[in-house]
């Protein structure tokens, strides 16, 4: 839930930059740049967490594929800054939406998962 929050932002400015004719001069390329690549130190430290704590294979799954989807956006991003086109800004676009629902659903994975297993601790005999 933290990381799909934290994703809406950027998204917000990414659309906001979409309708921009100048990509490059614009002032809001800084601060959109700089929250994607924080974005990847965050969505790092979901992986890690997920990976370290006990959940579901399925949990795991989607927070790497979020996590790689991160790097491939930041990727995408500087790439849209050296040349801009209309194909892969689009791709950007659909990219975050896509770990936006990848997040979401990491979170609800994860937070069921902890439930189930408060659920099965709490029922079993001490």
């Amino acid at each position: 839930a933290i990381g799909a929050a934290g994703l809406v932002i950027p998204i917000v400015l990414g659309f906001a930059l979409g309708v921009s004719s100048n990509l490059t001069g614009s002032m809001l390329v800084f601060p959109h740049m700089l929250i994607g690549v924080g974005g990847i130190a965050l969505v790092a430290f979901l992986v890690s967490s997920i990976f370290l704590n006990p959940s579901s294979m399925v949990a795991k799954l989607v927070y790497g594929l979020a996590f790689l989807l991160t790097f491939a956006q930041v990727a995408l991003g500087f790439r849209i800054l050296s040349s801009p086109d209309n194909m892969l800004e689009m791709a950007h676009q659909g990219i975050a939406i896509v770990i936006l629902v990848l997040l979401g659903l990491g979170g609800m994975l994860s937070a069921r998962g902890r439930r189930m297993a408060a659920r099965l601790s709490a029922a079993a005999p001490a």
